[in-house]
């Protein structure tokens, strides 16, 4: 999954690597555990904290949050 992952988010950008290491490792839990809200994919209080600060960040939206997967859908098809 960790592969796919960094596929998927290798082109966000939200102004920060921090906000960018966290996406892929919030993606990562979210992924294993679809059928999970967030607080049973993230599993401890801390690591639903961290989710929840990041989505109310400044830097994330939908659409930063889409955009990179958007890519490499584009460039799964090209392939």
């Amino acid at each position: 999954m960790v592969d796919w992952v960094s596929n998927e988010t290798k082109g966000a950008n939200f102004g920060d690597k921090r906000l960018e290491k966290r996406f892929g490792s919030l993606l990562n839990k979210l992924v294993a555990s679809p059928d999970k809200s967030i607080p049973g994919a993230c599993k401890t209080w801390k690591e639903t904290l961290a989710a929840y600060r990041f989505f109310n960040h400044k830097n994330i939206t939908a659409f930063g949050i889409l955009k990179s997967h958007q890519e490499a859908t584009v460039e799964r098809i090209k392939n």
